[in-house]
């Protein structure tokens, strides 16, 4: 291999998750009592290097023994977050906590590469333009002795981008929502699954009660506005975050006051929230297309399909559910299984959400289960 490579000009870079799973006697990638097994090690060409992926541990300790490690082994590379794992943003905040301490340790074991990773998995909905400041964080830690503030970062990244950090900061608070769980290691992604969960059967309803995320959401789409405003035509990857929260401002808590006034037999507000749904779907059209433009200017048409599928069951189902509401209501339909059913927890733990990061139909059944 080492030749074959050598051979084409190119440099090995080896993931080293399974060299330190095959070590420990936990069989785990972050062990800290044990280190890579010397004659695996043997094995490894002496000019590859090993990148250590570790998009979540916030453990100083544990990142500067780990990052010891891949430096007593060889060539070392850190491969960092920028947490956009199945979402429509980058979640800034627990991008900060995880990659400061990391890069502190980079400096120390002087590890000569380290780099962000941005995910494009289960849809891709998050744009590349909205890690530019993560990237620059990355940047400034290589011309910083400590770690770069945050007034330092935002000044370098309007005199590098013309951009405001500001802007990306709002677009984090889709995800980094004011009950997250910081101590969890999987910080939450509820942009994500409340905008694609049906609306009447309600799968993270019973993570919502009492949290006001449709409060937070409002807030959100108020400072996003500003922000879409203020930036003009160079913030055209802010629309979809706008738009974004716009529909979560109306759909976050409506769920579960579907639920809960169906379940006291209050039509009188049952009839209010069926009267939101004109709005929601014509809100949901509008992130549509604001999507649609934005994937068509950044991304290949293949695959585009996928997310066109969901949207147009996202509004089939809001059809649907207003419909259902309507029949309750005129007396046609002597009930409405789907919130009589009873909700459970999925990402929550006490009065913090952030139990982990979901797949869009993560529980639920797949279009096609042949």
């Amino acid at each position: 291999m080492d030749a074959l490579a050598q051979e084409n000009g190119l440099e090995i870079a080896l993931y080293s998750d399974m060299l330190f799973s095959y070590s420990s006697p936990k069989h785990i990638y972050l062990d800290p009592e044990e280190g890579a097994d010397p004659g695996i090690c043997a094995r490894i060409p002496k000019s590859a290097s090993l990148i250590y992926w570790d998009y979540y541990s916030r453990d100083p300790a544990l990142l500067d023994g780990m990052m010891k490690k891949h430096k007593d082994i060889g060539n070392g590379i850190y491969a960092g977050p920028l947490l956009s794992v199945s979402s429509f943003c980058v979640n800034y905040p627990y991008t900060f906590r995880t990659a400061k301490p990391a890069l502190e340790a980079v400096k120390k074991y002087h590890i000569p590469m380290a780099y962000g990773c941005l995910w494009h998995d289960d849809g891709g909905e998050c744009s590349d333009w909205l890690g530019l400041l993560g990237m620059q964080y990355y940047a400034e830690s290589a011309y910083h002795e400590g770690p770069a503030s945050q007034e330092a970062l935002a000044g370098r990244f309007a005199a590098c981008t013309g951009l405001c950090a500001g802007w990306f900061m709002d677009v984090a608070l889709l995800d980094a929502v004011p009950c997250s769980n910081e101590e969890n290691r999987w910080p939450p992604n509820p942009s994500k699954y409340l905008l694609w969960q049906d609306p009447l059967e309600g799968l993270y309803d019973g993570d919502l009660e009492g949290l006001g995320l449709d409060a937070h959401y409002g807030k959100t789409a108020g400072l996003l506005e500003a922000d879409v405003e203020m930036a003009g035509e160079e913030g055209w990857f802010l629309q979809v975050p706008f738009h974004l929260a716009r529909v979560l401002q109306l759909k976050a808590a409506l769920g579960e006051r579907l639920h809960q006034h169906y379940k006291h037999g209050d039509k009188r507000a049952l009839q209010k929230d069926a009267e939101q749904f004109g709005e929601l779907i014509g809100q949901v059209r509008e992130l549509w297309a604001a999507h649609r433009h934005q994937w068509m200017k950044t991304c290949s048409p293949f695959g585009w399909s996928r997310l066109d599928l969901r949207y147009g069951g996202l509004a089939a189902r809001l059809e649907t559910a207003r419909y259902r509401l309507g029949q309750y209501l005129d007396g046609d339909l002597p009930g409405i299984p789907e919130l009589e059913a009873p909700r459970y927890v999925k990402d929550r733990r006490g009065q913090f959400l952030g139990n982990g990061i979901w797949k869009t139909y993560a529980g639920t059944a797949t279009l096609s289960d042949g």
